[in-house]
């Protein structure tokens, strides 16, 4: 399917969906739900009920390296949400984004995992490159991109601060604390 054509069938689809949110505000509310399960090893099994994928850690951390870390899977998400998020702006704005490549690059100190230094488990920072090959002028890019990391979801996952619960429940004793 060549470009337009594919542009066309986001623009119409996206579209749709803007409409019925307009109308129906209640249905652009939703609440994803993703289960990591680990039983021998530190093989994890992560699923939504509808796709399923495998964690594994490297053999020099315990692992067996059978798939990519955990890590791999936050970065590879932050990358894909961006990039498609990106190139869905695009098509609804009739600009002809013909490739996106988001780069994320981000810096550890995994001393503070181990308890070895009194420093923080959270990424140091993260650098995001993202290249573009299309027809707008750099200003106008540099724009339409900063106006669509302000709406997309995991990008401002990753630069804001948000409440997250924890709820710890012991499998078979019933017990769990808030």
């Amino acid at each position: 399917m060549n470009g337009t054509n594919s542009n066309n069938l986001i623009k119409s689809a996206l579209d749709r969906l803007v409409n019925v949110y307009r109308k129906r505000p209640d249905f652009a509310r939703s609440t994803e739900v993703i289960t990591g399960t680990v039983n021998g090893g530190l093989a994890c099994t992560i699923s939504d009920g509808s796709h399923e994928v495998r964690a594994d850690m490297p053999q020099t951390m315990g692992g067996t390296g059978t798939g990519p870390s955990p890590g791999y899977y936050a970065r590879a998400g932050i990358a894909g949400c961006i990039s498609i998020g990106i190139k869905m702006q695009a098509a609804r704005a009739g600009y002809d984004f013909r490739s996106i490549q988001v780069d994320v690059e981000t810096d550890f100190d995994d001393r503070a995992f181990y308890d070895l230094a009194d420093c923080s488990a959270a990424p140091l920072e993260t650098r995001l490159t993202i290249v573009v090959e299309c027809d707008l002028e750099a200003g106008q890019l540099e724009t339409f991109i900063a106006g669509v990391l302000e709406r997309d979801t995991w990008y401002l996952a990753l630069r804001d601060a948000q409440s997250v619960k924890t709820r710890i429940a012991a499998a078979g004793n019933g017990q769990s604390e808030e």
